[in-house]
């Protein structure tokens, strides 16, 4: 989808964008072998590379930094230490790399994190410079898809470890203020203090900012799981019609 000059993905990073460059890497087997458009398409479950749904894909990939090339396309590094990181640290950065690869997503994410607002319109209307009712009308998605790609970064600027705050990642504030003497416990003890954990139903719990109204943090939640299932149905609907055009392209 295009807004204005910005591109954004059409296939969502976690749920399509990494199973396809597993796919395309466990036939490859490396970053130095390229694939032929016609083989790809065939490889992703299309007769022909002209198809809209395959370009869809292929776009994405290259978009999120997975893929790179034109005829013949090449799995990337940053795509293959996705796949086989060095560690857990090394596959959240890399994760957060590709997200925000997305110009529109990165400035979001400056100014925002994942708490859109309300009148979200407005902020797609100013960065991109479409009319209101351009705005208006991609709103909707534009805030699904989002929320859907953040999603493997969430948090991450006040869940991280405490060995990550010692080691001076994001928000390590904390570790800087903290005195030397400073024990695991007690940074364990400072980080429960702005993060409130909240079990229920047995084997379910909401985080959350611990100076935060609950009813707040609640509200915030069910508009969160509303948007998290409209794009899940969205995204089975659209694998059931790619999965069905590709049967009946190969027949």
């Amino acid at each position: 989808m295009r807004i204005g000059s910005y591109e954004i993905p059409e296939v969502r990073f976690t749920s399509g964008a990494c199973n396809d460059i597993k796919k395309i890497y466990d036939n490859v087997k490396s970053v130095d072998r390229q694939i032929h458009a016609n083989d790809l398409a065939l490889l992703l479950g299309y007769k022909t590379p002209t198809s809209g749904g395959f370009y869809r894909r292929i776009n994405s990939l290259i978009s999120y930094g997975l893929l790179e090339g034109r005829g013949k396309f090449r799995v990337t590094k940053n795509g293959e230490d996705i796949l086989y990181p060095r560690d857990e640290d090394h596959r959240k950065l890399l994760l957060r790399e590709s997200v925000l690869r997305v110009s529109l997503w990165n400035e979001f994410y400056k100014k925002f994190k994942r708490d859109l607002p309300e009148n979200l319109w407005l902020e797609i209307k100013d960065l991109t410079g479409v009319s209101s009712a351009e705005a208006q009308s991609v709103e909707k998605e534009v805030r699904r898809w989002y929320l859907n790609d953040t999603e493997p970064i969430a948090g991450e600027d006040s869940l991280l470890t405490p060995p990550d705050k010692l080691r001076g990642g994001l928000g390590n504030d904390l570790a800087e203020d903290a005195p030397r003497n400073l024990n695991l416990q007690s940074l364990q003890t400072l980080r429960s203090n702005e993060i409130e954990e909240i079990p229920f139903a047995g084997k379910y719990a909401i985080k959350k900012p611990a100076n935060e109204d609950i009813r707040k943090s609640w509200e915030r939640l069910k508009r969160y799981m509303e948007i998290y299932l409209e794009d899940f149905s969205e995204e089975s609907s659209k694998m059931a019609v790619d999965s069905g055009t590709s049967e009946t392209s190969l027949e």
